[in-house]
């Protein structure tokens, strides 16, 4: 099932007996949930007796609670959060997910939501109506901000959502949470550019991306002001290193596809769309020496005795002298 398939049944207050949610959109999975929630538990005084939410496979309590109908409500949810069952699930839990799977009660409904899953599991997924949560595209991440500032009585342009995108990424719950801000903070009717440069907090991973792009473009003194951001704000050196050499890794495959497509690359939209242009401009001996360094300085932070952060901005300044021949 699609999402907006999903999305359509529940508005129409529609429920089947067992979903899996999964995907690399936490929020809609999230939203989802929420909504299946707020369709079934309809009555807060007896939540208790009609909602149970577990990350295990309790065979006992769960079996309880799906042989006792619901207190005073026509169903009953019962919400699986990161369980790991269908990916790489224990033969007991497997066993007893399929034989309670295939005789789910009328008045029951039971969801999965999962960060990943394993599709050679047919024998559980056959069982559910699985809904993959992935990122939006560009247009959909636009026509949803725009929906967002709406419901606050607000207006915003469509360069001025790329703005804010190009600021904040694409990651729906931070996106959210800094629009809620600005349009709190916010007297005037319509968002600017001036007003998300001032209120907007960049994601670690937009800061990484400038800090790539600072290197890129050979401009130390800003790549070490980004790096000393981050210290000051307790940012893992593991963490940056491996968001820097995945925007490395995205820029590589983006310059050895002809023709630079999502589909080609596999790559998000939004991603597709910052490094098309830095892309061209590199050779590919460049970017392999950038990921060389960066996988060099992974291992080193992993298993170095010296400082984390001696260990980072030795490899941001040899990261500088590679880029420092290329021609942008």
């Amino acid at each position: 099932m699609k999402p907006e398939e999903l999305k359509q049944e529940l508005n129409q207050g529609m429920t089947r007996p067992v979903y899996l949610l999964y995907g690399d959109e936490p929020y809609l999975i999230q939203q989802y949930c929420r909504q299946i929630t707020d369709l079934i538990i309809t009555e807060d005084s007896f939540r208790d007796f009609n909602y149970y939410r577990t990350d295990k496979i309790e065979q006992e309590k769960i079996e309880q609670f799906l042989q006792t109908p619901p207190v005073f409500a026509e169903k009953k949810l019962l919400l699986f959060k990161d369980t790991g069952v269908f990916k790489n699930p224990k033969a007991a839990d497997k066993d007893f997910l399929q034989t309670i799977l295939a005789d789910v009660p009328d008045y029951a409904c039971i969801v999965f939501a999962e960060q990943t899953i394993d599709k050679k599991q047919k024998k559980l997924l056959a069982l559910a109506e699985t809904v993959e949560c992935n990122q939006m595209t560009e247009a959909q991440l636009k026509t949803w901000i725009t929906i967002l500032v709406q419901r606050q009585k607000k207006k915003i342009t469509v360069k001025t959502i790329e703005h804010l995108i190009s600021c904040c990424g694409s990651a729906m719950f931070h996106l959210e949470h800094e629009i809620n801000k600005l349009c709190s903070c916010t007297e005037e009717d319509v968002i600017t550019t001036e007003q998300i440069d001032k209120i907007v907090v960049k994601s670690v991973e937009n800061r990484i991306f400038d800090l790539s792009n600072a290197v890129l473009n050979q401009q130390n003194k800003t790549a070490f002001s980004i790096l000393t951001d981050l210290k000051i704000l307790r940012e893992s050196p593991i963490k940056i290193i491996g968001f820097l050499s995945k925007s490395f890794c995205d820029i590589y495959k983006i310059k050895q596809c002809p023709n630079p497509t999502p589909q080609g690359t596999g790559l998000h939209p939004y991603v597709v769309k910052l490094h098309t242009a830095t892309a061209r401009k590199l050779s590919a001996q460049t970017l392999t020496s950038l990921i060389s360094l960066a996988a060099e300085c992974d291992t080193a932070l992993k298993s170095s005795a010296v400082t984390d952060w001696t260990v980072l901005e030795t490899c941001i300044a040899a990261c500088l002298d590679v880029s420092k021949g290329a021609s942008l």
